[in-house]
């Protein structure tokens, strides 16, 4: 029976944030192991980059992810995958994306109880009010920069193993 760490939560929207190999797509991997095997994940990106076996070598059964490629409807796409209330977490990687269309995600995100993860190269600008909770990663170094639902803590990473 797999342990379930709240480190992102529920019915918010997130953000992790940091640029290309700094350790972003790492970090949610392995929050996403530490889930249950029955939550389902959703993954829009505008043009596929991830490499599908990548969630295989965190032990994350494929069954578990609906990959979407969603060209410039990404919002459109989150907004129809929290709807339907199948996905426990969607994450979202897209360009940035404007206060309308985060507030629009959070409000979906919360009717729906998923948690919304946007994977950034840059914060969205920091402490944007949608978002409940913001994670940087620099350097290896992971820094939360906001924490409303006083959820995620380095030690609750450092729990989930993030260690780099």
């Amino acid at each position: 029976m797999s342990t379930q760490i709240e480190l992102l939560p529920k019915g918010a929207l997130s953000e992790i944030s940091g640029t290309l190999g700094s350790g972003k797509t790492e970090l949610f991997l392995k929050y996403l192991a530490k889930q249950p095997p029955s939550n389902r994940i959703g993954w829009i990106e505008e043009q596929l980059t991830i490499y599908p076996c990548s969630f295989l070598q965190f032990g994350i059964d494929l069954e578990q992810v609906l990959f979407a490629e969603a060209a410039e409807n990404s919002l459109w796409t989150a907004t129809q995958m929290l709807r339907s209330r199948l996905f426990k977490t969607v994450a979202i990687i897209s360009k940035k994306l404007d206060s309308v269309s985060l507030r629009r995600l959070q409000l979906d995100a919360e009717k729906s109880g998923t948690s919304v993860v946007l994977l950034q190269n840059t914060p969205t600008l920091e402490g944007a009010w949608p978002i409940a909770c913001q994670i940087h990663i620099q350097r290896r170094q992971v820094t939360v920069l906001k924490n409303k639902n006083k959820i995620a803590s380095t030690e609750k990473l450092l729990r989930m193993g993030v260690q780099f």
